[in-house]
């Protein structure tokens, strides 16, 4: 009988040690845990235990989505897709996802699985989750991935359309430059200039003014479409330095070199070749003459307090 009471006794104190171990193990495991991979083991102890949420505070929307944002900043995509997701999911079970959450993973998700993404968006504005520009423009960049010229038109009518549709009623300004350089992007592969400078213009109607990225985008255009013409990306350079004042850069020169090489008129690439030279040369003897100038100013400068610290020496001397 005493037998039996010593072996019981020793295995609660066994119990008792293994337990105090593991609370000590996880004391040590949450103090090395960083406050992103904490706010991680919190929302899972949640989703796990709902009763927890009267003893313990739940994770908040910023938390949570800081969370989802740092895991991406790791190398390994698959995990960190994985991980992201697993987040997202434990989020939606307590009503925390927001627009930058599907903001963060539609940015760094593959483009057919953003677009999934965007339908449970989509599902969710109806619960209170109001799209922004940045989600939209996000979407138009998928559609340019995959080459989606039509829905990515589609898009950009509904933003321009007065009233837009009650997905985008949150949205006050309108398409922004971001929004109409991403679909000249998307015509890019399909050859649609005209669709792409149709869009432009009437961005350029709504007070969105054309960058030199959008001129880059629309002479690549030119090249890609059906009658491979040279004379309007020429025509477009000519607005761009004319009409609208944008200088070109070396990206718009490439561009317009690329549609001389796809309509095989190696004598106008030459041609932009060169005004690219001289165009360079020009710039940097501008930037030289200002260097000079500044230069000078600045010794003159100096040489005037020079000037004036010993006039003030002298002056103190005589007195």
């Amino acid at each position: 009988m005493r037998f039996l009471l010593l072996l019981l006794l020793l295995s609660s104190l066994t119990t008792s040690f293994d337990t105090l171990s593991s609370l000590k193990q996880a004391h040590i495991d949450k103090k090395t845990m960083t406050p992103f991979e904490q706010t991680e083991h919190l929302l899972k102890r949640h989703y796990t235990n709902p009763e927890l949420r009267h003893t313990h505070r739940m994770p908040t929307t910023r938390e949570c989505n800081a969370a989802i944002l740092h895991f991406f900043s790791n190398d390994d995509e698959r995990n960190n897709l994985r991980r992201g997701m697993s987040m997202f999911k434990m989020m939606k079970k307590f009503a925390l996802q927001n627009v930058a959450t599907y903001s963060t993973l539609m940015t760094r998700s593959p483009p057919e699985f953003s677009l999934r993404l965007w339908s449970l968006l989509e599902g969710d504005s109806c619960n209170g989750v109001r799209v922004d520009l940045r989600a939209v423009n996000i979407l138009m960049n998928c559609y340019a991935k995959l080459g989606m010229a039509d829905e990515a038109e589609r898009l950009l009518f509904d933003l321009e359309a007065n009233p837009r549709p009650s997905l985008f009623k949150g949205i006050r300004s309108g398409p922004d430059i971001v929004t109409y350089n991403t679909f000249v992007k998307c015509c890019i592969e399909e050859g649609y200039s005209e669709r792409a400078l149709k869009a432009v213009l009437r961005g350029r109607e709504r007070g969105v003014e054309s960058d030199v990225e959008t001129f880059s985008s629309l002479i690549a255009t030119c090249g890609r479409s059906s009658n491979r013409d040279p004379d309007e990306a020429f025509r477009i350079f000519d607005s761009m330095v004319n009409k609208f004042g944008v200088k070109p850069n070396g990206i718009v020169y490439c561009a317009l070199i690329d549609v001389c090489r796809r309509c095989r008129r190696a004598d106008l690439a030459v041609k932009v070749l060169r005004k690219m030279i001289e165009e360079t040369k020009s710039l940097s003897e501008e930037d030289k003459r200002q260097e000079d100038s500044y230069n000078s100013n600045s010794n003159s400068n100096s040489n005037s307090n020079s000037n004036s610290n010993s006039n003030s020496n002298s002056n103190s001397n005589s007195n």
